[in-house]
């Protein structure tokens, strides 16, 4: 943790470990009070006998400091009502607006310079522990109980904090990216589908808590026919080199029989774009996708949306 207080934000991401539904002023109270308790007796002790002011004050310390010691983080997207036993479920755009905002605490909490599985906190873990090094080899060595009670406290107080609950990414950074690539292209294409209804979905994985997997939409053309069932848009993320790539591609589904193979069949793809037609169980499937490549760019994604809603709204109305 950078900063000793949360912001109310933050408290809605980080978990501790000791009584994590108690509340944060609470907490706060409680864990400042014992640890400066725990202080104040060492100083006693110390201005009063001279040695040994070390132990009275420790178990104090050790108390108040197992309050503020951060487990992790929760990154689970409240779903609120929708069914656990669902795979995809459709959402509106404030759910890919909370992904968002999620992953994007996520990024700060792992910048903290409180934990080892950053840069800034590694390099900052190693300062500090130099420092109290420094000040046991004072104190210990040449027997001085101030700069020992200074080594010991500040190991108990801040050591702790890099080495629990380490903040290593447990987000979403390919679910990111397409959620971005999807409002783009919405937001641009938005005066073509004035007249057609568009929803978005979320793949929702685990059993015991959803957590977001995967993103796409669909648009339902105006007036469509009952038996045609959507033309979808998605993208698969192609990982190069450690960095993520879209692949969109769009898809119209009809039951089967609808018809899609004579639009297949009478579809000439543009340049770099390629169409296939499948049957899956009681389905027809029409996909449209790059020809070759591991990343649709941004002109190339509105060609293919806009090739397969021509095709959307021709056959989906009867």
């Amino acid at each position: 943790m950078a900063h000793l207080f949360l912001s109310s934000q933050e408290r809605g991401v980080v978990v501790f470990w000791i009584a994590n539904s108690l509340a944060y002023p609470i907490r706060m109270v409680i864990a400042f009070t014992c640890i400066l308790a725990g202080l104040v007796v060492q100083y006693i002790w110390y201005t009063t006998y001279h040695w040994n002011a070390l132990f009275p004050g420790i178990p104090l310390l050790i108390i108040g400091n197992l309050f503020l010691l951060v487990r992790g983080y929760d990154n689970r997207v409240k779903l609120g009502k929708y069914s656990p036993d669902s795979g995809w479920e459709r959402v509106d755009q404030e759910k890919f607006a909370e992904v968002e905002q999620l992953v994007n605490k996520m990024k700060r909490w792992d910048r903290s310079t409180m934990d080892v599985s950053n840069k800034l906190g590694m390099v900052t873990f190693l300062v500090v522990g130099s420092v109290i090094g420094l000040f046991a080899l004072i104190g210990f060595g040449d027997g001085r109980p101030r700069f020992q009670i200074l080594a010991v406290d500040a190991a108990l107080l801040l050591l702790p904090h890099w080495i629990t609950g380490t903040r290593s990414i447990l987000d979403q950074p390919n679910l990111l990216l397409k959620i971005h690539l999807i409002q783009n292209l919405l937001q641009e294409m938005a005066p073509r589908l004035q007249r057609h209804r568009v929803e978005l979905y979320m793949l929702l994985k685990g059993k015991q808590t959803k957590i977001p997997d995967d993103v796409k939409f669909r648009v339902n053309i105006h007036n469509q026919h009952s038996d045609f069932l959507g033309f979808y848009g998605q993208a698969a993320i192609n990982t190069v080199k450690g960095k993520g790539y879209p692949y969109f591609y769009t898809v119209l589904v009809a039951k089967q029989g609808y018809g899609l193979r004579q639009a297949f069949t009478a579809y000439a793809p543009s340049r770099g774009i390629k169409k296939e037609f499948k049957v899956e169980g009681e389905v027809e499937v029409l996909v449209i996708r790059r020809s070759s490549g591991y990343h649709t760019k941004p002109k190339m994604v509105r060609q293919l949306f806009l090739e397969g809603l021509e095709i959307a709204e021709t056959v989906a109305v009867k």
